[in-house]
């Protein structure tokens, strides 16, 4: 596998792939300082994974400001992603290689912020809104155990919004959660509300249609320009916050889990400590 210094924009090596910070036309070789760059990992499925929008994203922010690294897994569902965060491969559904989320975040530089973009494969394959936003929600915090601050993003419309009512209303509550989730979790500093900035075009000669491919799902290399040109500007504001300390979840407090917690011993002599009994908690934040 190569090392990630060698991943700049290459699509033949594993992901995470560079696109380095864009220089001025008056900066020098040696210009900017690697510390000065901003780094930002763009992690989830279908539009992470697009070539086009990572260098779309690196070149919409101003001269030397950020580099952007992304690590878009075809086809796979969210709790793909979770169950895999540790994998130092990932092979997607379209034969491109990847890692695991924490593992990228673990042998990678520091980065100073991800963007996770996930949930449209898991509404394709059915699966109910509630899961799929807490699936995506563990992604957050797996960053944020990291130190890592991240930016939620909802999940991108496509062509099933207008012809499915029942995808329709999944779509929406998975949105609505995801939206609640980020308000509520101080390690995200921002939720980017996609459809905002690409709508799904509600007939073929609507103006949005130029945004989209011809297969209804996707977004076309004039859409994910569209859309990195809306996101800088919104992205910007939150470098200062990136560079203070994230206070580390609750969860993470205390170390790897499970964790044992021993019941007090019980003062009556009758007592029979061999017979106790061992129950396993498992579950979200709660």
């Amino acid at each position: 596998m190569a090392s990630d210094s060698e991943n700049s924009g290459d699509k033949t090596m594993a992901m995470p792939y560079c696109f380095p910070a864009a220089k001025s036309s008056h900066e020098s070789v040696h210009g900017a300082k690697k510390s000065d760059v901003w780094r930002i990992l763009v992690f989830g499925d279908g539009l992470a994974a697009r070539f086009s929008y990572g260098e779309a994203l690196a070149d919409a922010f101003p001269p030397g400001f950020a580099e952007i690294w992304v690590c878009g897994l075809n086809g796979l569902e969210a709790a793909d992603m979770a169950e895999s965060m540790d994998c130092s491969t990932i092979e997607d559904h379209a034969g491109c290689l990847g890692r695991g989320l924490r593992r990228i975040l673990r042998d990678s530089a520091t980065f100073d912020l991800v963007m996770i973009m996930a949930g449209t494969h898991d509404l394709i394959c059915g699966s109910p809104p509630a899961p799929t936003a807490t699936t995506i929600a563990s992604l957050h915090t797996a960053c944020h155990c990291e130190g890592v601050w991240t930016v939620a993003t909802s999940v991108l419309p496509n062509k099933n919004v207008n012809k499915c009512a029942i995808y329709r209303r999944r779509w929406d509550r998975v949105n609505e959660l995801l939206m609640k989730r980020a308000g509520t979790d101080e390690g995200v500093l921002a939720y980017f509300d996609l459809q905002a900035h690409v709508p799904y075009p509600s007939q073929r000669n609507d103006i949005n249609s130029q945004f989209w491919e011809d297969d209804g799902l996707c977004l076309s290399v004039l859409g994910m320009q569209h859309l990195a040109r809306k996101l800088v500007p919104c992205l910007i504001p939150l470098r200062p916050q990136c560079m203070a300390p994230l206070p580390i979840p609750c969860s993470a407090k205390g170390g790897d889990m499970p964790q044992r917690l021993v019941a007090r011993k019980r003062k009556s002599p009758d007592s029979d400590m061999s017979k106790r009994l061992r129950y396993l908690f498992y579950g979200d934040s709660l």
